[in-house]
């Protein structure tokens, strides 16, 4: 990369300064004579380490492509048994058959295991009463 100088605020190019340009010829000698010694004795070596680069490496390798075919898709029409129109009786009788397949294990553990929101707050009630009179009676 190249520093440029810019331009101000009032849109003026800004102008380099002494220093800046004896650097920058500084920079391009320095960077031509690296490139032709060190950079030649590096080419050579890595010539000579790795071999010469692949010709596939330097244009492409490119993979032949299939022409795409125009195949029409073919229309399926649905059958007929699919389009079967189902009476309101029968909806919900499977709505209702549905509802109990699903809600039956959840029903089942409700009845067990569920408990309303009253008798919890009571039952956390009572279990902090009691961590409280045993800490009262340990504490005397």
């Amino acid at each position: 990369m190249e520093e440029r100088p810019g331009f101000d605020e009032d849109g003026n190019v800004i102008q380099l300064t002494k220093r800046k340009k004896a650097k920058r010829v500084a920079q391009k000698v320095v960077g031509g004579v690296f490139k032709r010694t060190i950079g030649r004795v590096a080419g050579f070596a890595s010539r000579r380490l790795l071999g010469k680069v692949p010709e596939t490496a330097l244009e492409g390798s490119f993979q032949e492509e299939k022409p795409l075919e125009d195949t029409p898709i073919p229309q399926v029409s649905a059958p007929e048994a699919a389009v079967k129109v189902v009476s309101e009786s029968d909806k919900e009788l499977l709505e209702n058959e549905i509802t109990t397949q699903i809600f039956a294990e959840y029903q089942s553990e409700k009845s067990s295991s569920m408990k309303s929101d009253s008798e919890l707050i009571e039952e956390l009630m009572t279990d902090k009463n009691e961590k409280q009179k045993s800490m009262d009676t340990s504490a005397v």
